[in-house]
């Protein structure tokens, strides 16, 4: 029984956050040099923008190895996980 509540709680958790992901979206920003942004979570799908380091963006959601993102530009689309990093939250 004490297996399947460690077991539980990394998965509830983990939900919780897509959760929240999901309905506010999630400040990242871009970690390497450029990066294109795809119309589709595919590498052959036209790219709708070109982000440089630290481009700010917001996640919305999360397919696969893929992240969909808001740009600042009102713009969204495809990046993939390994591009850009969630900001941690700070206690204030």
């Amino acid at each position: 029984m004490r297996f399947l509540s460690v077991a539980f709680v990394p998965a509830l958790l983990l939900l919780a956050a897509a959760a929240i992901a999901a309905a506010e979206g999630l400040p990242a920003t871009v970690h390497k040099d450029s990066v294109a942004v795809h119309s589709q979570p595919k590498f052959d799908a036209p790219t709708v923008a070109t982000l440089t380091r630290n481009s700010p963006v917001m996640v919305a959601d999360q397919q696969g190895l893929w992240y969909q993102v808001n740009l600042a530009s009102g713009a969204s689309g495809y990046l993939r996980v390994n591009e850009v990093r969630i900001a941690s939250s700070s206690a204030s």
